[in-house]
Parts: C-alpha cells; sequence; structure tokens
C-alpha cells in the first residue's frame, strides 16, 4: 500500500487523532461530519479533501503533509496538544458555569415567588 492511498492518510488521522486524545465526535463536531462520515475518513473509504485538512491543522495543528505524505511531525507548532487540551478544559469549565448560573436562576425565581406569596411584595 502506498504512502499516499487514502487508506494509509486514514490510518495516520486515525493515530494523530488518538494521540491528541480525540474522538470521532469530536472530528465530527469540527469538520460538520456525522460519525459515520468520519469513520470512512479513517477507514480510507473517504478521501480527506483540501478543505478538511485545512480545518485539522487551523484547529488541531495537524500537519496535511504528515496525513498526506508521512512527511514531518504528525502535528506543527509548540505545545499543541496542550493547547487542545486547554480548549477542552475551557469547554467543560463554561458549561459547568453555565449549569450553575442556571441553578442560581432558578432559585432565585423560586425564593422571589416563596417570598411573593408570604409578603404580597408584587
Amino acid at each position: 500500500m502506498e504512502e499516499h492511498s487514502p487508506e494509509r492518510m486514514g490510518q495516520r488521522l486515525k493515530q494523530v487523532t488518538k494521540d491528541l486524545g480525540l474522538k470521532q465526535a469530536d472530528l465530527g463536531q469540527i469538520l460538520a461530519l456525522a460519525q459515520p462520515k468520519v469513520s470512512d475518513l479513517m477507514s480510507g473509504r473517504k478521501r480527506l479533501s483540501a478543505e478538511i485538512l485545512v480545518t485539522l491543522y487551523n484547529n488541531y495543528g495537524i500537519s496535511p503533509m504528515y496525513l498526506l505524505l508521512n512527511l514531518g511531525p504528525p502535528v506543527i507548532g509548540p505545545n499543541e496538544l496542550d493547547l487542545v487540551n486547554t480548549n477542552t478544559d475551557l469547554k467543560n469549565k463554561v458549561a459547568t458555569l453555565e449549569t450553575k448560573m442556571a441553578t442560581m436562576r432558578q432559585n432565585t425565581l423560586d425564593a422571589l415567588e416563596v417570598l411573593n406569596k408570604k409578603f404580597k411584595l408584587f
């Protein structure tokens, strides 16, 4: 099998995303593809388009030259793995804060309702 075959490219994509701790769902979200299409990319049933290569590079630093020809490092740029993990951590923290804020809003509304019933404030 040649280095630039769709199957080899898919194998390299699968390995580098695994090394970065990414799941097919993560790729599907950033590439706007359903999970079966991501699976097709990783198996070589679907070719990596220029748009996909650019998106992977822009979001995760995954080298197009590595994916296409197995040249150079899989990830380009300093501490790309740290950036991906930091981005994921930040997303998780934002989600947690949003949940807490929603709970606080609801608790405030509930408290106001109780006060209103008891003291007829409004």
